[in-house]
């Protein structure tokens, strides 16, 4: 797997409103490509509140919310890094936490993340994020939607 680059260098431009949408824009691309590469047909979108449409096999849509983080190691323990990520809007049937500087991700269904960040706003340890995890949430993600075939 690439990392997706994330130099420290520019971690405070990171906090502009331009750059914080670029790097939004890029946690979905890397989403629809993942969903994609899994057979998941999706479209990105910019309206009612989420950032994907995805279609299940019987011709209905569930939609996806996409949050990105990068590493904030250093900031708090510099051996262990965490990612902070906002969810202020919560309309998305489900959620794909990206975490840009390892590609890898986690998906939850709106029920787990209100029980996991009730206030808008949660930090997980990296270990949160490994690839066995991350396919067994595209699995499961898979079933739940009764998508056929394995990954």
């Amino acid at each position: 797997m690439i990392p997706f680059p994330v130099p420290s260098v520019f971690r405070a431009l990171w906090a502009s409103p331009s750059a914080r949408r670029a790097t939004g824009r890029a946690g979905e691309l890397l989403a629809t490509y993942y969903l994609e590469r899994c057979d998941i047909p999706c479209s990105v979108v910019d309206r009612f509140g989420v950032d994907i449409w995805a279609q299940v096999p019987d011709g209905h849509f569930f939609t996806l919310e996409v949050k990105s983080s990068s590493s904030n190691a250093g900031s708090y323990c510099p051996e262990i890094p965490s990612y902070t990520f906002k969810v202020a809007n919560k309309k998305a049937d489900q959620f794909m936490l990206i975490c840009l500087d390892t590609a890898l991700f986690r998906i939850m269904d709106l029920a787990t993340l209100n029980r996991r960040c009730p206030r808008g706003s949660m930090r997980l340890k990296g270990s949160y994020f490994t690839e066995e995890l991350m396919w067994e949430d595209i699995r499961d993600l898979k079933a739940r939607y009764s998508f056929s075939g394995g990954l």
